[in-house]
């Protein structure tokens, strides 16, 4: 009987020093960032030649979204536009 206990309290301790340890480790190793880092390369001086930069992300959704599709998640009834609209929205998104 002592041994099925001892048994039983390895089998619940050990995943509970696990946590405690996973737990404590991410604690210990946690990185807070400063509010403003530098990113200035001394190598190469001229890689930011501007304070600010922008950029543009341009979601084409496959050239398949256009103003004539009548897509399911905007409460429509497709999920693909046919081989004409595509081609129109691609040649749309070339131009």
């Amino acid at each position: 009987m002592k041994m099925i206990l001892k048994l039983i309290g390895i089998l619940i301790l050990l995943p509970l020093v696990y946590v405690i340890g996973v737990i404590l480790l991410g604690q210990l190793t946690y990185y807070s960032p400063k509010d403003v880092e530098s990113i200035n390369n001394m190598d190469k001086p001229h890689a930011l030649s501007d304070s600010s930069f922008t950029e543009l992300i341009w979601n084409i959704g496959y050239a398949g979204l256009g103003k004539d599709m009548d897509f399911f998640f905007d409460e429509g009834k497709q999920v693909r536009c046919t081989k004409v609209q595509h081609q129109t929205y691609f040649d749309g998104v070339e131009n």
